[in-house]
């Protein structure tokens, strides 16, 4: 599948906004007690977590 092929997880440190809240959290800590086998291997799987998860990435600069 392309999707998983083209695909590079985030950041471990990459902020993300939690909806709704002044909240943020990284990458990591977003995903920590998350199965290892079950992490995001595709762009679709990542768009998934984030919407499941109410987070937005922080852009940095």
């Amino acid at each position: 599948m392309d999707d998983e092929r083209d695909f590079t997880a985030p950041d471990p440190s990459q902020p993300y906004r939690l909806d709704g809240t002044d909240r943020t959290v990284t990458y990591a800590e977003m995903t920590a007690e998350i199965d290892p086998e079950l992490l995001p291997c595709s762009n679709a799987d990542l768009e998934l977590l984030l919407s499941l998860m109410g987070a937005t990435p922080v852009e940095r600069g």
